[in-house]
């Protein structure tokens, strides 16, 4: 399998906004058709709302990501660049804490079949969902989350989406359990050992933005 090794110029490692970026091109990549045999950085830039000069200078860290002389990048050679910089080139499974309309929207979300994202369990403390399936995907109570985790050694991350008042102890029993891979939902900070790696997802940041921008459009 190939390695996408970066060049030398950013050998200090790559910023949290530049793997947004690159987040960010995947997902606009996956959406394209698939008889799409090449995208030039101004259409790339455009589809993902940055500049096309942004574009090359995110790409120019990686030696494999090279674009064509008025042809742009071959989209396939671009998915395949991007899914191993951003460690999706293998199936990575994980659960999801709370059941709810935000938990199932997540599960449900087209582009992490593509992107080989599994999950293996919800896990939910409400009696009427326990023993169902939801988007194919088995719903456990609560209490029966680190005995899963301990069998299910395939189990890499874990998906936050229950409320903050509960939040703070379930994290602690994800961690405990051996998951070191977090995205949070609950709208709280938590505190978690250093090694754990753990994403926040605001909902209402973008919501918010939205009305200051609309509110200032224009001044």
């Amino acid at each position: 399998m190939r390695k996408y090794i970066r060049k030398k110029r950013c050998k200090k490692g790559i910023s949290p906004k530049t793997v947004e970026r690159l987040a960010l091109y995947y997902e606009t990549l996956i959406t394209l058709p698939l008889r799409r045999r090449y995208i030039s950085s101004e259409e790339l830039g455009n589809l993902a709302g940055v500049s096309a000069t942004t574009v090359r200078q995110d790409f120019l860290c990686f030696e494999e990501v090279e674009g064509k002389a008025r042809k742009g990048y071959e989209v396939k050679k671009l998915k395949e660049a991007l899914k191993e910089i951003l460690n999706v080139n293998k199936k990575t499974c994980g659960i999801i804490i709370g059941a709810g309309k935000l938990g199932q929207a997540i599960s449900g979300y087209d582009n992490f079949k593509k992107s080989n994202i599994c999950f293996k369990a919800f896990f939910d403390k409400d009696k009427r969902k326990i023993g169902k399936k939801i988007n194919n995907i088995p719903v456990f109570d609560i209490k029966t989350l680190p005995e899963f985790i301990k069998k299910n050694k395939s189990v890499e991350f874990a998906i936050v989406c229950i409320p903050p008042k509960e939040a703070q102890e379930v994290v602690e029993t994800i961690v405990e359990s051996g998951i070191k891979a977090i995205w949070n939902f609950s709208p709280t900070v938590l505190e978690l050992p250093e090694d754990v790696v753990i994403e926040y997802e605001r909902v209402g940041v973008g919501f918010y933005k939205l009305l200051y921008n609309f509110k200032h459009r224009n001044k």
